[in-house]
């Protein structure tokens, strides 16, 4: 059947045919997501899930952030050296904010 073709038309069709099983596929899956959702012995799994993946992302953020600041040279250990803000609070000028 496809031996016949030539290979050009055969990659096409086949692709097309990955394609539209993939897409069949996708919509299925979601189909059952969906499903999943509403039953009402997963939704708190899927609340822990979420919330994990939440507390995960926070901790790495706040790893992030200490790793930067610890890294950062302080204009107040290098002598002589200006200060990193010409604003501040008490600068004439600033709303102190």
């Amino acid at each position: 059947m496809l031996s016949n073709q030539p290979l050009g038309e055969v990659v096409q069709r086949v692709t097309r045919e990955v394609k539209h099983s993939a897409e069949l596929a996708a919509v299925r899956g979601r189909e059952i997501v969906a499903q999943l959702r509403e039953k009402p012995e997963l939704h708190a799994l899927i609340q822990n899930l979420s919330g994990e993946a939440d507390r995960n992302a926070l901790a790495e953020a706040g790893a992030t952030r200490a790793r930067t600041f610890t890294n950062m040279p302080r204009s107040a250990d290098r002598a002589g050296s200006p200060p990193r803000c010409a604003v501040s609070a008490t600068s004439p000028g600033s709303k102190g904010y």
